[in-house]
């Protein structure tokens, strides 16, 4: 819409896959949308808030509400985007699905939204592109692009499908997909098998395949996970072709932790299933007595893991003496999320994330930017080659932020919420003094310091932390990012989940949230859901109490188990049918740390 001086003008461009006619026909006038472009407008955000539970904030007088209630449905429209129109940078003209990006935000999405639906077809479409070997590619093209997909992975990418379906078996209770029959993907024909046992291959036959690869693709000497061609940071990937299998990622093997823990608890439910479950189990506690014991060092998690003749050497760490980086944020946020700390050890990472890596805008990367010789990389490629100061070279990435929200909520505290809202672009402009403009409703994957060239980062990083140098939005709105801010929104700071039928009711809330109301969907109903947020005294909670009625005067106690976590109790769950008909629930709740 454009102002022509004489009123308003507006233009409205539209095609069709089926050529002119079709094109012609949605702009018919018992078609047209922009007819009433308010009601269309508010008719497509309710349908994306329905991806979301139709969650909906009620005003509250001392939180945010009313700019959750306006990120809600536009975060999903932007998770939906990402689901439904994968364009991604290799790929500007064509589909594809990233592995380790469709098992985050899409995935995500459908379970903060109760689709076990979807998430069984993500899971079933992704493991349908698993090689015969066990790996998977980076991403892969569909339809008549199918035959179009990255040979190759990073270290992590393996882990993703295995992570995604233990996620999926516990949110649905469907072990039944195990027996799926899902051919492997025939590397030299470029298209599913078609013969002999992998074409007649089961979904569990793709489980063992993982385990396989996983169990064997290691760094010498240990059972952490080689590195591959990288991990969840594409700007680190090796510089140096040996470190494909010298180096291993601990935020790949506390990932890997968390993955095969999940898997060995899911499918404890069936007898046949047991040497599989204690297999993952195994695999789980391998990693982790690893993972601590050589990369767990002066009470620091070290970035990397380089296996050397003359012994381990810590990439990424404070005894580290040639990347000029001593902390790296998504191994110590993952080590919490996984349970790989003790408690002592998560608070003390907490700390240090707060000391080294948290800044106005969001937590960084790294605490400091990597080298950069005239664009020679030594370690690392991209992040020792770019001129560009975005992305990960700029060490804000908003999904890792919102990773580091998912390990303050595994803690307890209450001030997950407002780092979920630090990132908001809704309001970004009131809560950071120097963000420049950007548009309002849109998810962006980072925040770029505003500085001309590497030696200007390098030399003046440290402004950032008094906001004296502006940043920017970077890469918007396709990402993994807005479904999985939903999914914390929804389970993590709401605290409310179902899985199999059941409801984990398990807030993560500040003091000043008491009496915050949603209206949700929760075991097939809309319901309008009331916080009592009581205030701390000493260092345990009340524990979680749910009531439900038609009416506040009505309200009766629900039946509830409490759930243990690996730093506290996780709240409470309730039976399956257990909240009825009641259009009111009450939970009351122990304000977070």
């Amino acid at each position: 819409m454009t102002s022509t001086g004489s009123g308003a003008l507006t233009v409205a461009i539209t095609g069709s896959a089926h050529g002119d006619a079709g094109a012609l026909a949605l702009v018919a006038p018992e078609h047209d949308p922009l007819d009433d472009l308010e009601a269309t407008l508010a008719g497509h955000l309710e349908t994306v808030r329905g991806l979301v539970r139709g969650l909906r904030f009620q005003p509250h007088p001392d939180l945010a509400t009313q700019e959750l209630d306006l990120l809600v449905p536009w975060y999903a429209h932007d998770a939906l985007i990402h689901f439904l129109v994968p364009h991604g940078l290799e790929q500007y003209s064509g589909a594809a699905w990233g592995t380790r990006d469709v098992c985050q935000g899409p995935f995500e999405l459908a379970l903060a939204g109760g689709r076990e639906d979807v998430a069984r077809q993500i899971v079933l479409r992704v493991l349908a592109h698993q090689h015969t070997w066990g790996g998977f590619p980076q991403w892969f093209m569909f339809d008549a692009y199918a035959e179009r997909y990255n040979d190759s992975s990073h270290g992590d990418v393996v882990v993703w499908p295995l992570f995604a379906l233990a996620q999926y078996l516990e949110a649905s209770g469907d072990l039944g997909v195990l027996d799926e029959v899902l051919p492997f993907w025939d590397h030299a024909r470029r298209r599913p098998a078609s013969e002999g046992p992998d074409a007649a291959a089961t979904v569990l036959d793709h489980v063992a395949r993982i385990l396989d690869h996983l169990e064997t693709d290691l760094l010498p000497g240990t059972s952490l996970p080689a590195y591959g061609e990288g991990d969840w940071d594409d700007t680190l990937q090796p510089a140096d072709p040996r470190m494909r299998t010298n180096l291993a990622s601990t935020w790949t093997s506390a990932l890997l932790v968390q993955a095969a823990d999940l898997l060995a608890r899911t499918t404890t439910g069936r007898e046949e299933l047991g040497t599989l479950s204690a297999r993952a189990g195994a695999l789980a506690s391998a990693v982790r007595t690893d993972l601590r014991e050589r990369a767990l060092v002066d009470g620091v998690m070290a970035g990397y893991v380089r296996h050397g003749e003359q012994g381990d050497e810590l990439v990424i760490h404070p005894r580290d003496t040639s990347t000029g980086m001593r902390y790296r944020l998504i191994p110590m946020n993952q080590s919490i999320i996984a349970g790989v700390f003790t408690r002592g050890e998560a608070e003390q990472h907490e700390r240090l994330v707060l000391e080294h890596l948290h800044f106005p805008d969001g937590v960084r990367l790294m605490d400091h930017p990597a080298a950069f010789d005239e664009g020679v990389p030594r370690t690392f490629q991209r992040a020792e080659q770019a001129a560009n100061v975005g992305r990960e070279v700029g060490l804000m990435y908003v999904h890792a932020h919102i990773r580091y929200a998912e390990a303050l909520a595994a803690l307890g505290r209450g001030r997950t919420l407002d780092e979920l809202l630090r990132i908001s672009p809704v309001d970004l402009g009131s809560r950071i003094a120097h963000a420049a403009p950007r548009q309002r409703n849109a998810y962006f994957s980072s925040s770029d310091a505003d500085f001309p060239d590497r030696a200007s980062f390098a030399r003046d990083f440290d402004r950032l932390r008094d906001g004296s140098v502006a940043v920017r939005g970077g890469w918007r709105v396709y990402s993994s990012g807005p479904g999985i801010y939903l999914r914390q929104l929804v389970q993590g700071v709401l605290g409310l989940a179902e899985q199999a039928g059941a409801l984990l009711v398990d807030p993560v809330l500040p003091a000043s949230a008491d009496g915050l109301s949603v209206d949700v969907e929760l075991g097939g109903r809309v319901r309008h859901v009331v916080f009592r947020v009581l205030e701390r005294d000493g260092e345990r909670g009340e524990g979680v109490r749910v009531r439900a009625g038609s009416v506040p005067e009505d309200l009766v106690d629900v039946p509830a188990a409490p759930r243990a976590g690996d730093y506290r109790d996780r709240g409470v769950v309730v039976s399956p049918g257990g909240l009825g008909e009641a259009a009111l629930v009450e939970v009351t709740v122990t304000a977070g740390s």
